[in-house]
């Protein structure tokens, strides 16, 4: 007797998803911000400061120009005095470790956002995670901006007070208005930080609804 078998069925590969243009296009952008708001963070003249006395009038320009250059180099040394004690050279070397959380957030960040890339199974997880850290790092920049601003309201009152120290600066008090002005400019390196983790925000948003709403199959 003969039976009949069939032939076998092929096996076919589960369908795996493919990385989407779309995605990996949004995955580059956010981790070209990790990059830009890392570096940007060991850059000098993130903040340019400078302190002036104003005169009381006329007359008050004319002596102060009498007094010299010993005066404007002795205003000029306290200014930079208090300056560089109420802010750092670097994001990096700003009081605390807010910068290093920062710093720390965007790494991770951009290490979530290459993992999405090669681990297709868990992509959805962890683009959610690097959508968070990347907020948190928005989040310790925000507050510690925030902090460094109440410092350079209290800048004027630390200069006139270290000026009424110096003998020899003090002698401008007399046709000053006795209160210094700060003149604070942002540099580069703080648009870059700015714009670093606003692109790692943006990128990695944009990188999770590819992956949650675009899945493609091959």
């Amino acid at each position: 007797m003969t039976y009949y078998s069939p032939p076998p069925i092929a096996e076919y590969p589960r369908d795996r998803v493919r990385t989407g243009g779309a995605l990996i296009v949004a995955d580059i952008i956010a981790i070209i911000g990790v990059v830009v708001g890392c570096v940007s963070l060991f850059v000098h003249g993130w903040i340019n400061a400078k302190v002036a006395f104003l005169p009381t009038g006329r007359s008050g320009a004319q002596i102060l120009q009498q007094f010299g250059v010993d005066v404007d180099r002795e205003l000029t040394r306290i200014a930079n005095r208090e300056i560089s004690g109420t802010i750092s050279p670097t994001l990096w070397q700003y009081n605390g470790h807010a910068f290093q959380l920062f710093f720390a957030l965007l790494v991770l960040t951009g290490m979530l956002l290459l993992i999405g890339l090669a681990a297709p199974r868990v992509r959805i997880l962890v683009h959610v995670l690097a959508l968070l850290a990347s907020a948190g790092a928005v989040s310790v920049m925000v507050l510690t901006f925030l902090h460094v601003r109440d410092q350079m309201d209290s800048l004027p009152a630390r200069v006139a007070q270290a000026v009424v120290t110096s003998p020899l600066a003090n002698r401008i008090f007399a046709v000053t208005t006795g209160k210094p002005t700060v003149d604070a400019k942002p540099g580069w390196p703080l648009y870059a930080a700015v714009a670093g983790v606003a692109l790692a925000l943006l990128g990695s948003l944009f990188a999770l609804l590819f992956a949650a709403t675009r899945p493609s199959r091959r």
